[in-house]
């Protein structure tokens, strides 16, 4: 048991080191946002549908913005925020390290979402802002309130079936774009 907690608890530090977000963050938010983080990765044996996995990923966001603020002021962290943070956590637990448990991760990897950075949401703004009203050169995770996001994978699902005929998930895609993006080209 002790084992199963400290690799829970390292990958959470990976999942946030990750984010490259902790130094966004007010000093001394780290360990309120891992404590969470914990909570939340341990909860996820009793998410069963779409609805409940919807639920929580919306009270952990609703508690971030409530609870922590950024480095360089006043203001509350962002929804956009919350979400990259918990969809990385999602996405190193559930889809690369196949926990829970190999069932449940099964299970829970059509739920996950992209995690969407700076880089993904310009790239999504430039391709399907039609009508541009998101001026997309300086768009930040800040920008992206609990209006927005769902908004934001309902385009990451239309460049999923557009570009790959709806074989690949969410989180699959956040991979494959964040690669193209971020690093290589490919």
């Amino acid at each position: 048991m002790i084992c199963e907690e400290a690799k829970l608890r390292n990958i959470i530090e990976m999942a946030v080191g990750f984010t490259v977000m902790a130094r966004v963050f007010e000093k001394g938010s780290s360990g309120s946002i891992k404590y969470k983080l914990y909570e939340v990765l341990q909860g996820l044996e009793y998410i069963e549908t779409k609805e409940d996995f919807d639920k929580m990923h919306d009270s952990f966001c609703h508690w971030f913005t409530s609870n922590i603020k950024l480095a360089k002021s006043d203001g509350s962290a962002s929804y956009g925020h919350a979400a990259k943070v918990l969809d990385i956590a999602l996405k190193v637990f559930v889809y690369y390290c196949n926990l829970p448990d190999p069932n449940k991760a099964d299970k829970l990897l059509p739920m996950l979402r992209c995690a969407i950075d700076a880089p993904i949401f310009k790239y999504l703004i430039e391709r399907y802002d039609q009508h541009k009203s998101i001026k997309s050169a300086s768009l930040t995770l800040r920008d992206i309130d609990e209006e927005l996001y769902p908004y934001l994978q309902k385009m990451v699902s239309l460049d999923i079936e557009r570009d790959y005929g709806n074989t690949i998930y969410p989180v699959q895609y956040d991979d494959i774009l964040w690669r193209r993006l971020n690093r290589d080209g490919n």
